[in-house]
């Protein structure tokens, strides 16, 4: 089965002062018999030496029959001249993805995978309705200079009403997957990130997540919520017409259905990419890459053990 999305973009921004940004963006997505549209405004404003604030509205609405006003505010606030604080409160609203609705497959496991709209007396499945999600996000952040890289740290904490999540349902002989709203969530966690140059030609990366995510409900962890992310990179550019990483991911055990019955190991697989520059073509990059370059494996699921995967690629630009 087929699914099919058209989305459509316009943004605008207007700087009537050095201190103030407006910007006003609108959007349409249409696919499969659904739409949704909205429209956002933001002010981006330079209060003072060590203030820089921005804050904005959202109006979102869909054919799933409901709409919605959100807003965000934060800022950043300069501690001393190397570091600085950032704080955020938004409110989100996310319509459900057009497979929540219309998937009608075999997964790679042999179960059927059926959407909310998707109807099958042979398994008992008959259509359902989901809600938007909603959320409420804070964030508190120190971010800086050191040496001569940066830092990052962010605390999180999000409230979600109505996530949609996978479950597993069976009410005739056959088990399958569908999709519903599972009421109360709660995700929360720390992220990290350092970047310093090691010499003057190459530089390392360090970033991670760790995320506690539970439905508040049965108490049971979200799906698809891996418990810790991590990503270690090494770049090497000996000139400005060449560059090399090799990046190391790991991924975190994870849930795949609401029940927590259905369960991906934690797996490490290393990425190789470069990227190439002919001199007298300017305009010329030939890029290629190797993803899980060591053929790690994984027998939990095929999300996670994804296999060798070779990339090769020619850009061409006009200027």
């Amino acid at each position: 089965m087929i699914l099919t999305e058209t989305i459509n973009d316009l943004l605008a921004t207007w700087s009537p002062a050095a201190e103030h940004t407006l910007a006003a963006v609108a959007q349409y997505r249409d696919g499969d018999d659904r739409w949704h549209g909205g429209a956002f405004i933001q002010h981006e404003w330079q209060a003072s030496e060590r203030l820089d604030l921005v804050y904005g509205a959202r109006y979102d609405e869909a054919s799933v029959g409901e709409d919605s006003t959100t807003v965000k505010a934060g800022g950043v606030y300069a501690l001393t001249e190397a570091s600085r604080l950032r704080f955020n409160y938004a409110q989100g609203f996310k319509v459900p993805e057009n497979r929540d609705y219309d998937s009608n497959h075999i997964n790679p496991r042999g179960m059927p995978m059926l959407g909310a709209h998707v109807s099958d007396p042979s398994v008992g499945k008959t259509p359902h309705d989901l809600k938007p999600e909603r959320s409420e996000t804070w964030e508190l952040g120190l971010l800086g200079r050191i040496g001569g890289g940066r830092y990052e740290l962010t605390a999180f904490h999000t409230d979600i009403r109505d996530r949609v999540e996978r479950v597993r349902e069976q009410p005739l002989d056959t088990e399958y997957i569908t999709f519903r709203n599972v009421g109360e969530a709660r995700i929360r966690g720390l992220e990290g990130l350092l970047s310093l140059p090691v010499t003057r030609t190459v530089h390392a990366d360090l970033s991670g997540t760790w995320v506690d995510a539970e439905n508040r409900n049965t108490g049971k962890t979200l799906s698809n919520s891996p418990d810790i992310t991590a990503v270690a990179g090494l770049n090497w550019a000996p000139d400005d017409r060449q560059f090399w990483q090799v990046r190391v991911r790991h991924v975190g055990q994870r849930y795949l259905d609401a029940d927590n019955t259905e369960r991906d190991s934690s797996y490490t697989v290393a990425d190789l990419t470069a990227s190439f520059q002919p001199r007298h073509w300017d305009n010329l990059e030939l890029y290629g890459g190797i993803d899980n370059l060591f053929d790690a494996n994984n027998d939990s699921s095929l999300l996670a053990d994804p296999g060798r995967f070779y990339r090769v690629g020619l850009r061409y630009s006009l200027r």
